[in-house]
């Protein structure tokens, strides 16, 4: 196999996926077989399954979240190729027996923050605090007090804290309230696309100072202010690996393809040759044009990702510094 062959085999991570949302939105378990075919035909096997709490407008989100987690756990039980990893050692064991990896995550905490111990016994690892809309933990742009209270809890549990869909002031103030490495799962270049959702220079610098990873995101929007397209992900991608440098770079798509019939998200309309899963090895190959290494190329593919999980499970500055199996 030479270079360019290994590379585009190279197996990705996904670090934001709304798979739980749609098995949510079609009340389907079943559902998930779906997704696990596309995600093995595009070489896809790891996703950060987010449960997002709003779905349905018309619901509390805590709930709209915990119904969510019940419906991923009954498509993976009746799944023989999908496996929950609770740790790192666990994804590499999925992946040596090829089956694909779902990490859990919640985007926003809207559950009470005193069922975070059983949201952990569950299998969960990962954390955004905030969605786009102010809740408990975030409000008026900034941490609560409970928002706080949250952080050192999820920190010493050894959760991906991350940072995506954080206003800046939140964002800072989570950095001063963290010590471990910080992932921002589906954020591109302000710089180059002046998106709310989007991080500055100055926060791309202090997170890859922290040993975090920023996952690039194929959602329009965020990509340019017209005609979003593969080309337009790979500058985002270019600038921030130029900026802070290649191993603080990921994937988190964000593709919603498949939900486009159940969401309305204002356009139909999705990035030009990254619309969707079948895309991303168009996209590796891409990256060797580009005049990536295959080595580089699979670590944006899933290494840098793993080398960040790998850190954060066992970071010795988290308190007690235990591994929580």
């Amino acid at each position: 196999m030479n270079a360019q062959q290994e590379s585009a085999a190279a197996w990705v991570w996904d670090a934001h996926s709304d798979i739980p949302g749609d098995l949510y939105l079609r009340d389907s378990p079943q559902r998930l077989g779906y997704h696990l075919a596309r995600l093995r035909r595009a070489n896809v096997g790891a996703v950060i399954a987010c449960l997002w709490g709003y779905a349905d407008g018309r619901l509390e989100a805590g709930s709209q979240q915990l119904r969510q987690l019940e419906l991923l756990e009954q498509g993976i039980a009746a799944e023989r190729d999908a496996a929950l990893c609770r740790t790192p050692a666990e994804l590499q064991a999925a992946r040596d027996h090829g089956a694909i990896a779902i990490i859990l995550g919640v985007e926003g905490i809207e559950v009470p923050p005193g069922t975070i111990a059983g949201l952990h016994e569950r299998g969960v690892r990962h954390a955004m605090l905030r969605w786009n809309v102010d809740n408990a933990a975030v409000q008026a742009d900034h941490l609560t007090r409970l928002g706080k209270e949250v952080l050192r809890e999820i920190e010493g549990r050894h959760w991906l804290i991350d940072v995506s869909h954080l206003p800046e002031p939140a964002f800072w103030e989570l950095l001063e309230e963290t010590r471990c490495p910080i992932l921002a799962s589906h954020s591109n270049a302000s710089a180059l696309c002046a998106h709310e959702r989007n991080l500055t220079d100055l926060q791309l610098k202090a997170l890859a100072e922290r040993g975090g990873v920023v996952g690039l995101n194929a959602w329009p929007p965020f990509l340019a202010p017209r005609s979003a397209s593969r080309e337009q992900f790979l500058r985002h991608l270019r600038h921030v690996a130029d900026l802070i440098g290649p191993d603080h770079v990921a994937f988190g798509f964000d593709f919603v393809d498949y939900l486009l019939d159940r969401v309305d998200f204002s356009t139909r309309t999705l990035a030009r040759g990254l619309a969707g899963l079948e895309d991303v090895q168009g996209l590796m190959q891409d990256l060797l044009d580009m005049g990536y290494s295959a080595e580089q190329t699979a670590r944006f593919a899933h290494g840098n990702l793993l080398n960040l999980w790998q850190t954060v499970w066992q970071d010795p500055l988290v308190e007690g510094g235990e591994f929580l199996e």
